[in-house]
């Protein structure tokens, strides 16, 4: 197991818990607002099942 890979997974968990941060403050923001948010929602889930679920993981799976 190289240092490298170890690197790009931690530098991947660092970016799904940016998108975790950014997903409470759009519930935040949901929450107050009138405005129908799905188009954003739908990027939110997107993100994680494409970079978190996909590629992520299987990366994940992979190395350890």
């Amino acid at each position: 197991m190289s240092m490298a890979a170890i690197e790009t997974l931690m530098s991947e968990h660092r970016n799904i818990e940016k998108g975790l941060r950014c997903l409470d403050c759009f519930v935040g923001v949901v929450k107050v607002s009138k405005n129908d948010k799905s188009q954003d929602l739908t990027k939110f889930v997107q993100f994680f099942q494409k970079y978190a679920d996909l590629a992520h993981h299987k990366k994940e799976e992979k190395i350890l």
